[in-house]
């Protein structure tokens, strides 16, 4: 089952997030950008909330303009071990990453979908693997394809 939400429209959508799911697969084609998500999806509690029947899920981003628009950054934190004197401090660096690379993330079976923020044509993607990665790209639908 698909279901179409438009960026570009009056009022925004309320788009579902699957936190916590893990991507199996990333694919950059055709104008879009796509996450196709693990078998068993729905034994998540994001997911149960949402579409408890679904077995995986598809997501694809229609950009708006060429793949090179879409920016991916990476947040590497390093925290201090336990007896540092402010157990919360740490330090962390950003860098831009190469959108081309993206599709190798998911090679250790590690990244997963955290959350998203949705505004006027564009959507911001927070994924977790072994760094915080966030994704801002211009974008005037997503598809969510439910596979059940």
């Amino acid at each position: 089952m698909k279901e179409v939400y438009y960026l570009n429209k009056e009022t925004l959508p309320r788009i579902p997030v699957p936190h916590d799911c893990f991507i199996r697969e990333v694919v950059l084609k055709d104008g879009f950008l796509e996450f196709t998500f693990e078998d068993d999806i729905n034994l998540h509690d994001s997911i149960q909330a949402i579409k408890p029947e679904a077995k995986s899920l598809i997501i694809r981003y229609h950009l708006i303009y060429d793949l090179d628009d879409i920016e991916i950054i990476f947040l590497e934190s390093i925290a201090y071990h336990w007896w540092a004197r402010d157990p919360y401090a740490h330090k962390s660096h950003c860098r831009v990453y190469d959108y081309k690379k993206l599709p190798e993330l998911t090679k250790d079976g590690s990244l997963s979908y955290n959350a998203h923020y949705v505004s006027y044509n564009a959507m911001f993607i927070r994924l977790c693997s072994r760094y915080s990665i966030h994704i801002e790209l211009s974008a005037d639908y997503v598809e969510y394809e439910w596979i059940c």
